[in-house]
């Protein structure tokens, strides 16, 4: 499939883009002793399915036309038991469902599926999910037990290797591409530490849906201790947020005497469930949801890779989807790369030269798979509900969510996007704007008071101005570079009033009020606001200060490129 290229191109909107109205999540816990671990997969996608008709209230249940949901493990590929989930919360018979397995991938697959059948023309509105209980599933260690044993024997390597353990393929990956066991522990220890961060400032709270479940507590010999209690999950249980180097090294390696894969470096068995809701832009304002639309669904794509190497996926497919869109590694806000192991992890972000956009707190920032766990058919949806949530927060653009399929999306709050766009595509443009505006505009309103006879307001005009044009220059531009890396206070941005008062709020007065406001006041009335009138001191000390001269300085150089003479005025 052809696709529009650049920056610009996705970042444009249109009637027939699939958008995203909203991405939950259940909690994810650990497998067999997790508060999760005596629900169903079907229980939990249940769960994630009425949260979905309840974030979107404004839309009737009849409109969702379609469901896919990505499952691995269960039995009948859990087409019966998820169709009754669906059924039992409210759903009624027009909406058809189905199942899809692309293993740790298949919750991804439903998400791209159903965009597709939306982009189509097959379908309007549909939910992208992903379900997966390892507690009850998870016997088999997801390898086939009845198998024509012609298979088992075959003389081609990959077919034998399809069955391979995937701790086996992880240490594959680390011999072959020189992964560390040192650097595979300490990447696990930053999953944890940023996971456990996440956890502790509320940054997943608005991406997860409580659980009412039951939970039996049992010994470390599986015997039940005490009585079944009934329990609301709601947060993510499988997070050490102590996790250590020193611990992680002392730990022997799981899968082969010699290895270096631990039960520290490696994703933990999991049990959760996650959903999306997907629908034609156009669809959304016929249905008054265009407010509810997170973001722009704009690409996906597959690559396969050989089975004795599982994991190598995203090293694979980014570069194609990128050089197919026109992108840079540069133009992603924020990666959601799977850490199904951290050898395959590190050799995806060294192959795709994303080793800085680590440090820098781009590639799983909240954590991956080795400290939040992977819920093999749900991990993909889960991913994107982290990386839409994420994006929101910090105010990025573009994402990016890969396993051994990837898919980008464009995020849409409010108006961030026209004017992010803007300061983009004309970055030197405006900068060069911004540097003569403020040598022009202090120029401009000092003629039009001197005209009327004020000139003694010059510089109380100036304040005024630098008052309000301020507001602009916060709103064009992006404050996160201006602060090194981790300086950002993130609890204070994270709420989403602080997020319209930065991006909506700032862009709209800024723009108005720097360029009309101060203008209209001085020029007509000849005299500046009363309160201005409590900065005479300062004003008269600036303007006898290094700076007030090196500014009359600039503006004298400007009045003499247009022939005009330039007398510096004093308080």
């Amino acid at each position: 499939m052809a696709f529009s290229k650049g920056l610009g191109s996705i970042l444009s909107r249109s009637p027939s883009d699939v958008v995203l109205l909203s991405a939950l999540r259940t909690p994810i816990c650990r497998s067999y002793r997790g508060q999760l671990k005596d629900a169903y997969p079907e229980e939990l996608l249940s769960v994630v399915l009425r949260a979905t008709l309840d974030a979107n209230p404004n839309l009737p249940p009849e409109h969702v036309e379609d469901v896919a949901v990505g499952v691995v493990l269960s039995e009948l590929g859990g087409s019966k038991a998820a169709r009754m989930a669906m059924n039992h919360v409210g759903f009624p018979n027009t909406t058809s469902l189905y199942t899809v397995n692309r293993a740790c991938s298949s919750s991804l697959q439903s998400i791209a599926i159903t965009a597709a059948q939306i982009r189509t023309g097959m379908i309007n509105a549909g939910i992208a999910a992903g379900m997966e209980s390892m507690t009850r599933n998870y016997a088999s260690r997801a390898i086939p037990t009845d198998l024509w044993p012609e298979l088992k024997d075959s003389p081609v390597q990959d077919a034998r290797g399809c069955i391979m353990p995937m701790g086996i393929t992880s240490e594959n990956v680390a011999a072959r591409y020189g992964v560390g066991r040192r650097e595979q522990d300490e990447f696990a220890v930053e999953s944890h530490r940023r996971a456990a961060t996440a956890q502790a400032r509320g940054l997943f709270d608005e991406e997860i849906v409580p659980v009412r479940t039951r939970f039996q507590e049992v010994d470390k010999q599986g015997n039940k201790v005490g009585d079944e209690r009934p329990i609301e999950v709601t947060r993510d249980d499988g997070i050490r947020a102590n996790a250590t180097l020193e611990a992680l090294a002392k730990l022997k390696p799981a899968f082969k005497s010699d290895g270096a894969s631990t039960a520290g470096n490696s994703s933990q068995v999991s049990d959760g469930a996650a959903a999306a809701m997907l629908m034609r832009r156009s669809t959304a304002a016929e249905l008054g949801l265009t407010s509810s639309i997170m973001g722009k669904f704009v690409a996906a794509t597959v690559v396969g890779c050989a089975p004795d190497e599982m994991g190598i996926g995203p090293a694979l497919a980014i570069p194609r989807l990128l050089g197919q869109l026109g992108l840079e590694n540069e133009d992603v806000d924020r990666w959601e790369i799977n850490e199904a192991f951290a050898s395959q992890a590190i050799y995806c972000v060294r192959k795709l030269g994303l080793e800085k956009a680590w440090e820098q707190g781009k590639v799983n920032p909240d954590g991956g798979a080795i400290a939040l766990g992977h819920p093999l058919g749900a991990t993909g949806a889960r991913m994107a509900s982290t990386l839409m949530h994420g994006l929101r927060r910090t105010g990025g653009e573009v994402g990016v969510v890969s396993a051994s399929l990837i898919w980008i999306v464009v995020l849409t709050f409010f108006i961030i996007k026209e004017y992010r766009l803007l300061v983009k595509t004309f970055r030197w443009s405006i900068t060069i704007y911004l540097i003569t505006l403020g040598l022009v505009v202090p120029e401009i309103l000092r003629a039009g008071l001197i005209v009327n006879g004020q000139e003694d307001l010059h510089w109380n005009a100036i304040l005024a101005w630098i008052a309000w044009f301020g507001l602009t220059v916060l709103a064009i531009v992006d404050w996160r570079f201006l602060l090194p890396a981790g300086g950002v206070p993130v609890w204070l941005f994270s709420r989403p009033e602080t997020r319209v008062l930065l991006n909506y709020g700032l862009v709209k007065l800024g723009w108005l009020d720097a360029f009309y406001s101060p203008m209209w006041w001085m020029m007509t009335r000849n005299s500046v606001p009363s309160f201005w009138s409590a900065f005479r001191p300062l004003r008269e000390g600036f303007s006898t200060s290094v700076v007030g001269q090196a500014m009359s300085t600039s503006v004298s150089v400007v009045r003499s490129m247009i022939s005009k003479p330039y007398i510096p005025v004093r308080g």
